[in-house]
């Protein structure tokens, strides 16, 4: 049986697991949850960024086609911050802006894609028209990307990037590709360890495991005062068994009863060893009487056959070997209706008297064959 201690350790061991589980578990939900949202928003802004590259580029080719000049083009479109001829952009002071806008759209014509993203983060459109003179427009990335609110902030990643990923920091990043261009568009949100609500809701949970295990705990308690209880009974019951063992061997005694439904009699283990059996046992009165004498067998079972009627046993007999001497009684139990008595070996008492009869016969003939007179005093000069 375990302790309380251990139970009660027990207890907050499972809950503790459980919690653990179930945060586990609304952790694992909420994450790909997020990462579900996330993945989304990014493919809204890629899709919203492909809108406007092709509005650019639209711009681009009607003012080529009415022959603007590439101010004019991008005076005509207010989301680009400038439109240059490729030649100009190549051409611009080394690591400016203009420069790495003409240089990433060198590389974007070359590769077949109309829109990239320069060193300096700068979003590129390229234009290149059958007849030549390929134009280059750029605006810086955070102009065409949603403003950061909170905890969530967007950026735009070299490669065709697709998919959500629970990076450091506890944060959730998604990126979809932009199509025919070198970049993706990616959305990221922050996703700590715990919020406030995730802490109410394990509270919660955990009151609701508190109950039960309050409830096993109060049994637990109960059934481990029980069985306190029931170690000090048997105790106080193996104690007195011993005492009671010890003055039924020293007294030649022993226990046994009868059952006046089944007509079986039952001896104890010392009892039994009195009779002569290896310990308890149970029989019939037809067995037991093998264990009386030949010359008392008779009186034993005449008294046997009238339990039921007299209710009650006394009779003093021989053993089989004739020299051990038994006196067994019994008297009704109202409880139970059986009859519960005790058997003893008097076969010192038996031969004490013997003994003392002899010796008062003795005296007698002594007595009876004196002619003349005589007293008799006791110990305190008493005339008897």
């Amino acid at each position: 049986m375990l302790s309380l201690t251990k139970v009660l350790g027990l207890i907050i061991l499972v809950e503790g697991v459980a919690l653990g589980l179930k945060a586990y578990d609304d952790r694992g939900r909420a994450k790909a949850a997020k990462e579900i949202q996330t993945q989304r928003e990014a493919l809204a802004i890629s899709e919203r960024l492909s809108g406007k590259i092709a509005t650019v580029e639209q711009t681009m080719r009607l003012g080529y086609q009415a022959g603007w000049s590439p101010a004019q083009t991008a005076r005509a479109h207010p989301e680009q911050e400038t439109v240059v001829t490729l030649a100009d952009a190549l051409t611009a002071v080394p690591g400016s802006r203009l420069r790495e806008a003409g240089e990433t759209g060198s590389v974007l014509l070359a590769g077949g894609q109309r829109a990239g993203l320069t060193p300096a983060e700068d979003f590129v459109v390229v234009y290149d028209p059958e007849s030549g003179g390929s134009r280059v427009g750029f605006v810086a990335s955070a102009a065409w990307l949603p403003q950061a609110q909170g905890d969530r902030s967007f950026s735009l990643e070299q490669g065709q990037l697709d998919g959500a990923d629970f990076g450091s920091g506890e944060a959730i990043s998604a990126c979809s590709p932009i199509p025919q261009s070198t970049v993706s568009a990616c959305p990221t949100t922050s996703f700590p360890t715990y919020t406030r609500a995730n802490l109410i809701e394990l509270l919660v949970y955990a009151l609701l495991l508190l109950g039960p295990a309050l409830a096993i705990l109060g049994l637990f308690r109960l059934l481990e005062q029980r069985r306190i209880e029931s170690q000090a009974y048997e105790g106080e019951a193996t104690r007195a068994g011993r005492i009671l063992k010890t003055v039924l061997n020293q007294a030649k005694a022993g226990f046994w009863s009868w059952n006046p439904k089944t007509g079986l009699f039952s001896f104890s283990e010392e009892a039994g060893q009195l009779l002569g059996a290896a310990g308890e046992m149970d029989c019939t009165a037809d067995r037991f009487l093998r264990y009386v004498g030949e010359d008392h067998r008779a009186a034993m079972e005449q008294s046997l056959s009238t339990l039921r009627e007299r209710g009650f046993l006394s009779q003093v007999f021989a053993g089989t070997d004739k020299t051990t001497w038994f006196d067994m009684r019994a008297k009704p139990d109202e409880a139970s209706g059986a009859l519960n008595g005790s058997i003893r070996d008097v076969t010192d008492m038996k031969i004490a008297i013997a003994r003392t009869k002899q010796a008062e016969n003795r005296l007698r003939g002594a007595l009876e064959g004196f002619s003349g007179p005589f007293a008799l005093w006791a110990r305190r000069t008493r005339l008897i």
